[in-house]
């Protein structure tokens, strides 16, 4: 625990506001001046700037070292720190109280984290009863510490890695059953099941697991360190146990719903909820969660048990597989199934590309029969191509019809007559909001399985999809005993406000019996989670009828996504008799690999409609799209493969072919269409300040220090929002003394005079701080701070009421979290963008906080830039000049469908300053340097993927690529300091990447130098490394521009 004075009304400002982040309280020391209480971990999550304010001490800039007497394996193993000045002096006398270093009763200073860290970990290691596997974590720390921590004691043939995910492996039994048992990548089979029952011991937090690799001048020792997480999701996996064979198909389609509690998702858990293993049925086979591949071992086998779940997953995909086909050639394809039965043929190739094993046989033949008979029966065996509709919820499984509904160019999308639609209505409608419900309600009529209604953040796609559900709820199948119901599945925080939207909206008495709504959360499906008997594991589930029963007996539920993915399994249950499903938020399901990705596949195809509500309908790449058509017409898009050479590899006029292509399945609208008719006006307005000579001068000293371009980038940035605020301790800072902040201070008080209100965007903590200070001073107004993570939603909801309730003028600040989902600010119609966001969408999402549905003023959005003096005429660009001008130019980037493109680090470098190659890939960030690496191997003609990011598993690799017959796996590791990569990524490359992406080649690139222990083990396991040098001749050979 750290206290820190509070001397100057600005630094007390900024106590406050740690102390609203929750990361300090206020208290008094015994004088009774106010001091701040700070926890020692605490510390390292506050700007130094803001610590600066508050006089805390100095950063320790010296070295610590660390020498190890023993060894870990020993009991009596003890670590002995050393700290030494910056000239490497050890210093004498010193103590460590929490998180500071005091030399003397006159000097202290704060630790680096990793020193705090490192020694508060030696302290515990240090202990009598210490367990092994601390001491070894406190090897592992010294030595990946950094350039200021120095270990001795142990040899450099000594390599540490983490345990990241517990794996699962599937069992086999004699009776169908299949067993479920964790399984720890990283270290041999032989190792971790000799550690096995360690891990599984009660109250463990800490393993490590050992073995020696290579021989000769390769031989090195392997420390695997397993911590509390996974232990702890390996003994969950444990405790699976055995899966009754009933229940086998539905483990592999959601194995979240036997594993995951209440609210859980799968990124709390490390757990890798991807892909399994299958053992007990000859050579081990990597399977994949939910996968749609029939031809896996265990499917076949579940097949030859004639498992009902598996044969209907056959009799669906095969008459997908004929949809907008001949009957001729489904005839075509029964007689191949028949060839194939009599020659004894393992498998055959549907039209769709997709395997079928022999098992699946009669099957498959049985259901293309039955399309066959249909088919001559309803259309007379036309040759003309059959659209083929499955029919969900049939009793005797897969049932289809042929139609012939209209096309879908026809479905209107502008029809504006609302005719009586809106009369239970609260609020008439705006024209577009008249066309999006009739637009709903002709695809439903026309027998399509849904929409995405995509519009512009703000035009009110929750309010139109209330008047399409009270329409629905007044039709005859949602009338009697075996009425439909509707489901809406939405993020956590938006379940509340569904409820309360519908009660908003739906104000006619009459209409409003037809609403029976209930919000409905994991905790309240635990207490009537089933127990099944017997030494089976059961999944998450509830009685469904006894549910629908209670009370109200409800026709419209509301659950998050998570409570739909962990309890699937009851929610597609036919009892529930869905008739349509709503997806708010719907690029939650934008990964189709995701669990609840596969959860909304599940229930939308069972269910006969489903709406997905985004305003993001591609958020980062155009996979995005085609994951949300996978979920309610998998058809229409195709297949990923199908598509990703269809519209990814082909970028030439992407968005309109998508467009096309998408056709009116999505409607997405603009506001900007729609200014000064039926919404106010959005007016921009650009404050451009000139610096003062004083000012241009401190800016230029910082543009041209001798030091890396990124350090001074962050400079000129942090140098816009205010200089002094890098000023020494005790100080405050004035928001009349710099040119940027005077006019900020004008632009209030112009919102004063009109008794208006201002929301400010910014997100450094320190410039919240400040601003917050000088604008209480100057008017004499409280301004609250919402930053959206360290705040809670109570908090939030107090802030905003008193900030919505106050009469005549406000400013409320917000930080770039808090611009996320479900806030609404309609009560402001100034917003100052006095920090800007580097991506042209998430910049104007935040400005639609007040620029939305119930706006009745024109709305202003500021930006106030600061400008560099004419020097001989000529004008220098600023950082925020430029800035400005690429947000604009990127902002053309948008399309129809196509998010406007983001700034990257690069632009900026490009724009403001002379920089090496070198310096500008420093300056990238991590997902910027793969982009880079994979455009690379792009131009040596391999087709490329990026991996899945957290939380789903990479595998040991980044960046994917195919050629002809070559697959090869990358992994990037890339570093903004100079410090050399170590092995551990030659590890990810060998003992997972290799095996699970089947490659022909392990390759690792970095932009600074590999380590000689990572050189040694790559030339053994036979990984091309490419460094520094290297990199920058392929850049040039290839012609990369970045």
């Amino acid at each position: 625990m750290i206290q820190l004075p509070i001397l100057t009304p600005f630094a007390q400002t900024t106590a406050e506001n740690i102390a609203n982040d929750g990361l300090g309280r206020i208290i008094t020391d015994n004088a009774g001046n106010p001091i701040i209480e700070i926890n020692d971990a605490d510390i390292y999550q506050i700007e130094p700037e803001r610590l600066a304010q508050l006089n805390a001490p100095l950063l320790f800039e010296g070295y610590l070292s660390v020498q190890m007497r023993g060894t870990p394996a020993q009991a009596a193993c003890q670590f002995l720190p050393q700290f030494a000045d910056g000239r490497g002096q050890d210093l004498h006398g010193v103590r460590r109280e929490g998180c500071v270093l005091r030399l003397n009763q006159f000097t202290a200073y704060l630790l680096p984290q990793t020193m705090f860290e490192l020694s508060a970990l030696i302290e515990q290691a240090n202990q009598p009863n210490a367990d092994e596997a601390l001491r070894w974590r406190v090897v592992e720390r010294a030595k990946n510490a950094g350039d200021r921590v120095r270990f001795e004691g142990l040899p450099d043939n000594t390599v540490f890695q983490d345990s990241i995910a517990v794996a699962m492996d599937v069992v086999m039994n004699a009776n169908g059953s299949v067993s479920i048992q964790p399984r720890i990548n990283g270290v041999s089979e032989h190792t971790y099941l000799n550690h096995k029952e360690r891990l599984n011991e009660e109250g463990r937090t800490i393993l490590v697991m050992t073995e020696v690799r290579g021989e000769g001048e390769n031989r090195h020792v392997v420390r695997q360190i397993t911590e509390a997480e996974v232990i702890k999701a390996h003994q969950r996996i444990q405790a699976v146990g055995r899966i009754a064979r009933e229940d086998v198909s539905k483990f592999l389609d959601n194995p979240a719903a036997f594993i995951l509690n209440d609210e859980e998702s799968v990124g709390d858990v490390a757990i890798d909820f991807g892909s399994y293993r299958i053992t007990g049925m000859g050579e081990p086979y990597v399977g994949y969660f939910g996968s749609k591949n029939l031809d896996s071992p265990i499917k076949q086998a579940l097949m030859q048990d004639g498992d009902p779940k598996v044969h209907e997953e056959i009799r669906q995909r095969v008459v997908e597989s004929v949809d907008k086909r001949s009957v001729t050639e489904v005839k075509a394809l029964i007689e191949r199934i028949e060839q194939a039965e009599q020659n004894s043929t393992p498998q055959i190739e549907l039209p769709n590309g997709e395997v079928l094993p022999q098992a699946g046989f009669a099957t498959a033949k049985a259901a293309l029969s039955k399309v066959a008979q249909k088919a001559t029966e309803q259309v007379g065996g036309a040759a003309g191509k059959l659209v083929i509709q499955i029919k969900p919820n049939d009793e005797e499984g897969i049932d289809f019809d042929f139609v012939t509904r209209k096309p879908l160019s026809e479905i209107r999308i502008n029809h504006q007559e609302p005719s009586s639609l809106f009369n239970a209505i609260a609020f008439p409608p705006k024209s577009y909001q008249v066309a999006g419900v009739n637009w709903l309600k002709d695809l439903f009529d026309a027998d399509y399985r849904g929409g995405i209604l995509a519009d512009d953040m703000g035009l009110g796609k929750t309010y139109q999809m209330v008047v399409f559900m009270n329409h629905l709820l007044g039709l005859p199948q949602y009338q009697g005993v075996n009425a439909q119901r509707m489901l809406i599945v939405a993020p956590t925080i938006l379940l509340d406000n569904w409820r309360d939207e519908i009660d908003k909206f739906v104000v006619d008495a009459k209409a409003r019996k037809k609403f029976k709504v209930k919000v409905v959360r994991g905790s309240d499906l635990a207490y009537r989670n089933l127990k099944k008997q017997g030494d089976t594991r059961p999944y998450n589930s509830f009685d469904v009828a006894s549910f629908l029963t209670v009370e109200e007996q409800p026709n419209v539920l509301i659950i998050s996504y998570e409570t739909l993915s962990n309890y699937e399994l009851s929610f597609i249950d036919k009892v529930f008799n869905w008739g349509c499903v709503i997806y708010d938020e719907a690029h939650k399901i934008k990964n189709p690999n995701a669990q609840i990705s596969r959860a909304a596949r599940a229930l939308s195809s069972l269910t006969p409609f489903s709406a997905l509500l985004t305003g993001t309908p591609i958020e980062n790449e155009l996979r995005d799209l085609w994951a949300l058509f996978d979920v309610f017409d998998p058809a229409h898009l195709g297949s990923w493969k199908a598509f990703k050479k269809e519209f990814v590899t082909n970028a030439v006029d992407v968005d309109t072919r998508l467009r096309e292509r998408a056709g009116n399945y999505v409607l997405r609208r603009f506001k900007k269409d729609y200014l000064g008719n039926e919404l106010p006006q959005k007016i921009e307005q650009t404050h451009e300040v000139q610096f003062s000579i004083d000012e241009a001068e401190g800016y230029l000293n910082i543009k041209n220090q001798e030091a890396a371009a990124l350090v001074r980038l962050h400079g000129l940035k942090a140098f816009g929002l205010h200089p002094e605020l890098k000023n020494a301790p005790n100080q405050n800072v004035d928001l009349k003394a710099f040119s940027k902040t005077v006019e900020l201070l004008r632009l209030l008080d112009s919102i004063k005079n009109k008794g208006e209100k201002a929301i400010i965007f910014v997100m450094s903590r320190v410039a919240q701080d400040a601003l917050r200070f000088g604008i209480q001073t100057q008017f004499g107004i409280n301004v609250s701070i919402i930053n959206g993570d360290n705040n809670s939603s109570a908090q939030v909801k107090d802030k905003l009421g008193s900030f919505k309730a106050t009469e005549g003028f406000a400013v409320i600040i917000l930080s770039t979290l808090a611009a996320g989902v479900g806030l609404t600010i309609t009560e402001a119609n100034h917003v100052i963008h006095y920090e800007r966001w580097w991506n042209a969408s998430k910049e104007d999402q935040a400005s639609d906080r007040a620029y939305r549905i119930g706006a009745t003023r024109d709305v202003y959005i500021h930006h106030i830039i600061g400008a560099l003096p004419l020097v001989d005429g000529v004008q220098a660009l600023s950082f925020d000049q430029a800035l400005n001008q690429l947000i604009v130019q990127k902002r053309t980037t948008a399309g129809y469908l196509v998010p406007a493109k983001g700034v990257h680090t690069t632009d900026i470098i490009d724009a403001t300053m002379q920089a090496t190659l070198r310096e500008k890939i420093a300056a990238m960030d991590w997902q910027e340097f793969e982009v880079l690496v994979k455009k690379i191997y792009e131009a040596q003609g391999f087709e490329c993927e990026l991996t899945p990011a957290y939380p789903a598993r990479e595998y040991g690799a980044d960046i994917v690529g195919k050629k002809s017959n070559e697959t090869i796996v990358v992994q990037c590791k890339h570093s903004q300091s100079n410090k050399a990569k170590d092995e551990t990524v030659i590890y990810q490359l060998q003992e997972e990447a290799r095996e699970y992406y089947k490659a022909n080649k392990l390759i690792a690139v970095t932009n600074v130098q590999f380590s000689s222990a990572a050189k040694n083990l790559g030339a053994k396991y036979n990984v091309t490394l490419i460094e520094q040098e290297t990199l920058e001749q392929q850049i040039r050979d290839f012609g990369i521009d970045i």
